[in-house]
């Protein structure tokens, strides 16, 4: 997770500790966490799915539940951008829990430069 705006970093990624040891899972966070691909010319009963939706926490349990497994990819492959006036929790003014994460599990300034770099940022440093 990335606070665009305080330039803090944080791990989002599922841990034995969970919440408490900073390894929030990245699905409970961003609600566009998921890969998932469909070939609507076969099978016409992924509409159901999609057309469901449901809340994050359930995200994990539902599409296994459906067959589709959600497993982490091996490599870095998302940011999670908050703090930019554009998330829909901060426009209702709900950005405080996030924020308070980013703060209490931040990376140190190399590994957010690297992370940062990693994704193209152009304020990172080399």
């Amino acid at each position: 997770m990335y606070d665009v705006a305080g330039g803090n970093l944080a791990p989002l990624r599922p841990g034995l500790l969970g919440k408490l040891g900073g390894n929030r899972p990245f699905y409970l966070e961003c609600g566009s966490c998921a890969a998932l691909r469909f070939d609507f010319r076969k099978d016409k009963a992924s509409l159901e799915i999609l057309a469901h939706g449901g809340r994050h926490k359930y995200l994990k349990r539902y599409m296994s539940d459906l067959g589709f497994p959600l497993v982490p990819v091996p490599f870095l492959s998302a940011l999670y951008a908050v703090n930019h006036g554009e998330n829909l929790r901060q426009v209702r003014g709900k950005l405080g829990s996030k924020l308070k994460y980013l703060e209490r599990h931040k990376l140190g300034p190399d590994q957010t430069a690297e992370v940062l770099r990693e994704f193209g940022f152009p304020q990172a440093k080399s």
